[in-house]
């Protein structure tokens, strides 16, 4: 698919030094890079678009994950498919910055009986 390599499967920190310059490198296209979100939970609707990407000839893609254990699901997920029609493997990372930044308390769940607030 294209010119560009996908990134290794185990899954990438996007916070960690040097891995911005290596998801660019590695990933970008005329300096662009399409980046969305999914998990493994919703998975589908990110395979959805890499397929819709792919079919269109872009594959300067990078799921952008919430934690390294959606990474491997999506990519446990994703084997079928390379496996069984060849397709490329999956370019998954996420950061750990969000969760380490001290602004994020502000966002934990507070005791409500609705779990939602």
């Amino acid at each position: 698919v294209g010119q560009l390599s996908p990134l290794p499967r185990e899954a990438l920190d996007i916070a960690a030094a040097g891995a911005p310059a290596r998801v660019a490198k590695t990933r970008g296209y005329r300096g662009e890079l399409i980046l969305f979100t999914a998990d493994e939970n919703m998975a589908g609707w990110g395979f959805h678009f890499v397929n819709q990407l792919r079919r269109r000839g872009h594959e300067h893609w990078l799921i952008m994950a919430d934690s390294a254990d959606n990474c491997a699901g999506m990519h446990a997920q994703w084997e079928k498919m390379v496996s069984s029609y060849s397709e490329a493997p999956l370019s998954c990372a996420y950061s750990s910055y969000p969760k380490q930044h001290s602004g994020w308390a502000q966002w934990t769940r507070a005791n409500h009986p609705d779990k939602m607030h």
